[in-house]
């Protein structure tokens, strides 16, 4: 059994709000669990350990064309991706996401 103490909580939080940090810590756990995408031993902390990621600008005149440039900068095509045309009620920006193993 672990135990951890929630702490750093504001002065006057109320149970309800302790319940909420609870609530948050514990399902990024069993988000973890369930994600059938993770390889075990995998790190994903690289970032918080010191690693600093290049940034790279890309630009074009549609998604597809700087999908296409992404896709050259990474060594191949992503292995998932989204888009905000696929969300109903989208009501933000244009949007993309994708993601490359």
């Amino acid at each position: 059994m672990h135990i951890k103490l929630l702490g750093h909580l504001p002065s006057g939080s109320t149970p309800r709000d302790e319940a909420r940090v609870a609530a948050r810590y514990l399902s990024k756990y069993v988000h973890k669990a369930f994600d059938a995408r993770r390889v075990p031993g995998l790190h994903r902390y690289e970032v918080a350990q010191g690693f600093q990621p290049e940034w790279v600008r890309l630009s074009g005149r549609s998604v597809e064309d700087v999908l296409a440039q992404a896709a050259e900068a990474m060594g191949g095509e992503p292995v998932e991706g989204w888009t905000s045309d696929e969300a109903i009620g989208w009501e933000g920006p244009p949007a993309v996401w994708a993601m490359w193993s």
